[in-house]
């Protein structure tokens, strides 16, 4: 049996590959003069205050612990004994690894404010953008549709919240609704933190295409390789205290580039039945996988309409598509 039919979707080259993505899509986000608004600014402020506050209550347990524990000492010998280090352990893994500050309090200010779905679009232009003026002079028949202009599109077509600021309450609501359950079984979901990871940074892109929860599942499975390796490479760089609320949001940025990599780009919202029916499905999976690093922009390719006559502008015609 070979290791993709054992493995399915997560093959270690995907995983690696997932990985590279994150290495790749930083990389062309940071170069984006308009990724770090004073906006976003000012959230990543917000975070950090709170996120010390956070941190501060959440230490004061360990911090008790541990003078309860010296204090014990004073009356038992506890030099031979274990189990007041694997309390303190115990009690700083919560701390550090299963709360997860960082990662909750960027997801909470996502229901309250727009900031990030605004960058996830904001670096999908600068991505379609620097994709043709790399490939300035090619034919433009050979070269990917765009994915910014139809997305946008989807703002107006279809319910899409994220771009519309909440109430306080209304926001806490909703990330209670949706986080509420995995917070009280953090201890059990530890391991799996990269995927409500990935599904958060994802969620700009799910907010305008409306899979079925049918289609969402299919449309995971068939790419959890990569999205595995890439939520993972940035998980462990959200954990770092502080900068975790930085990288988050380079990490929302990164998921633009992702989009481009691992779907076709969309259609204008009338054909969006179909598209999705199609996407679900990561066709030319195993070639993307294949290829080099340097040379990714091979997928993704399309032909192009011919009243398609600017690099802003997006159609779907019959041509041949890589995602």
């Amino acid at each position: 049996m070979s290791n993709r039919h054992l493995f399915g979707a997560f093959e270690p080259n995907a995983i690696l590959r997932g990985a590279q993505l994150t290495l790749v899509g930083a990389n062309r986000a940071l170069q984006n003069p308009k990724l770090f608004t004073s906006e976003h600014y000012k959230q990543a402020l917000i975070a950090v205050a709170a996120g010390l506050a956070i941190r501060l209550l959440v230490a004061i347990p360990t911090l008790g612990t541990r003078l309860l524990i010296r204090f014990i000492g004073l009356f038992t010998d506890l030099q031979d004994a274990t189990w007041d280090e694997d309390v303190i352990e115990g009690i700083e893994f919560i701390e550090h690894s299963v709360l997860q500050v960082p990662f909750f309090l960027m997801s909470f200010l996502r229901y309250l404010t727009p900031t990030m779905d605004n960058m996830f679009m904001t670096s999908l232009d600068w991505v379609d953008r620097t994709y043709f003026q790399k490939h300035k002079g090619e034919d433009p028949n050979e070269l990917r549709a765009t994915y910014y202009p139809n997305l946008k599109m989807y703002e107006d077509f279809e319910e899409v919240k994220t771009k519309q600021r909440k109430e306080p309450w209304e926001a806490a609501f909703a990330f209670l609704k949706r986080f509420g359950r995995k917070a009280a079984l953090s201890l059990g979901i530890y391991l799996a933190s990269f995927l409500p990871l990935m599904r958060e940074l994802l969620e700009p892109y799910f907010s305008r295409i409306h899979y079925s929860p049918a289609q969402k599942r299919l449309w995971f499975k068939d790419r959890e390789g990569v999205l595995y390796g890439f939520a993972l490479a940035f998980f462990m760089l959200i954990k770092i205290p502080l900068l975790g609320v930085l990288v988050y949001g380079i990490a929302e940025a990164s998921t633009a580039y992702l989009i481009t990599k691992i779907t076709q780009p969309p259609p204008p919202p009338q054909q969006a039945d179909d598209f999705k029916e199609k996407d679900v499905r990561w066709e030319n999976k195993h070639e993307f996988l294949d290829l080099p690093l340097d040379a990714l922009d091979k997928v993704n390719m399309k032909v192009r309409g011919k009243g398609e006559k600017s690099s802003s502008e997006s159609s779907i015609s019959t041509g041949r598509q890589f995602s």
